[in-house]
């Protein structure tokens, strides 16, 4: 791979990109419609000046965002890379701080690139990508902070690679994935593996994987995969073919997991100093919303704080993280484990672990009794670009979360 800076995250635009911009923009109607199409065209261009840098091949006729029809009613601004997919260009105009996700760019994409322009348009940068998204549930916007860096993304396009090459061979496991979901596409196939692999922990990934499986998979009433013998029974039809497709998932993301050498890369990382400039993840929420009863005490008036669900098989905890700024470059981090759900208790033998990312130091760590209401660690004299995980774990399952100051 190419070693990439700064300065070479800065693309500069053709005379052909402009060219091919001011054309399509001028078949359009309305003003708004002529600057969206306009960006849209550099932006892809760009990306595509990118990745020829990095000697990845692409097709630039082949996309949505090149067919006259289709870029006159939708907001598209897709790059195909032959055999892999289609990436989605967004631009990102001044003062922008997130990149739009219209609904006819949620599905057949393997990953959003941010383009950023400035006033003038001779270039623009690349601010980094996000990786596919889940198609049943996709945002609407996806803020700036959470973009990968650029430089990570010919390693994601590896993986995908390696899977599509994996998916189509003659292991066992791949043809019957094959034979089930005959009608989709390999790369969309490997595309949302990937995703499940990449967000989801490990115990969980058997039942993501066969939702996935499940829904491109046609309902056959009075059948079940039972080497084509008939079920009469609907509710046990339907309860055998999702164990099944379940186990299959199971397989064959062992069978990745091996390909790509061990748990994912890139996974997310909560940046808590953007937390005080209001700045957060959906999946971190008000601690009122998720937590009625929880005790005040301990927590300061200058902190914010968020908190999410975690599930632990049967067990749900209530994770609290408070984040504040101490003086102009120290920051102090709270972690609570509070009981969710019905329970008020937490699960005895319940494990709280925090390790410092870089050292791979274990910084605190403490287990619940059989009556713990709460567990709570306090980290301090934290800087900026520090890192850390909380690991929360009972018996042998677990979840992480990163974080970054």
């Amino acid at each position: 791979m190419k070693n990439i800076d700064n300065c070479e995250l800065t693309i500069q635009l053709s005379k052909q990109a402009h060219q091919d911009a001011h054309k399509f923009a001028s078949q359009q109607s309305t003003p708004e419609k002529v600057k969206q199409v306009y960006t849209n065209t550099l932006a892809v261009y760009a990306v595509r000046h990118f990745l020829q840098w990095l000697g990845i091949e692409t097709d630039l006729s082949a996309g949505d965002s090149w067919h006259s029809v289709i870029r006159c009613f939708n907001d598209v601004a897709d790059l195909v890379i032959p055999d892999l997919g289609k990436l989605e260009c967004r631009p990102v105009l001044p003062g922008q701080t997130a990149i739009s996700i219209p609904p006819e760019v949620t599905e057949d994409r393997i990953a959003y690139i941010a383009v950023q322009f400035q006033e003038q348009l001779n270039e623009v940068q690349l601010l980094g990508f996000y990786p596919a998204i889940d198609p049943q549930s996709p945002p609407e916007t996806i803020e700036i902070s959470r973009l990968q860096p650029i430089e990570t993304l010919i390693d994601y396009i590896d993986r995908l690679e390696s899977a599509q090459f994996f998916l189509q061979s003659d292991e066992e496991v791949a043809i019957q994935v094959r034979e089930r979901l005959v009608d989709q596409p390999i790369s969309e196939i490997a595309t949302q593996l990937e995703r499940i692999y990449r967000t989801y922990d490990k115990y969980e990934r058997r039942y993501a994987g066969g939702e996935f499986l499940a829904s491109y998979v046609p309902a056959h009433p009075g059948f079940a995969f039972r080497g084509g013998a008939p079920v009469v029974d609907r509710e046990e039809s339907d309860d055998s073919q999702q164990t099944e497709l379940q186990d299959l998932a199971e397989e064959l993301l062992e069978k990745l997991d091996e390909i790509w050498g061990g748990e994912p890369v890139n996974q997310p990382v909560e940046v808590l100093r953007q937390w005080l400039e209001g700045i957060f993840r959906e999946d971190w929420q008000p601690k009122e919303a998720v937590l009625t009863t929880v005790l005040k005490s301990g927590e300061q008036s200058q902190e914010v704080s968020r908190v999410k669900l975690i599930e632990l098989g049967s067990h749900v905890v209530a994770l609290l993280v408070s984040v504040g700024l101490d003086s102009e470059n120290e920051f102090s981090i709270h972690l609570r484990l509070y009981p969710a759900g019905r329970a008020i208790h937490l699960p005895e033998g319940l494990q709280l672990t925090i390790v410092d990312d870089e050292s791979g130091e274990i910084l605190s760590q403490d287990q619940a009794e059989e009556t713990n209401d709460s567990m709570k660690i306090e980290l301090e004299k934290w800087n900026q670009g520090d890192r850390f995980s909380v690991k929360v774990a009972i018996d042998d399952i677990s979840i992480t979360e990163s974080f970054a100051i």
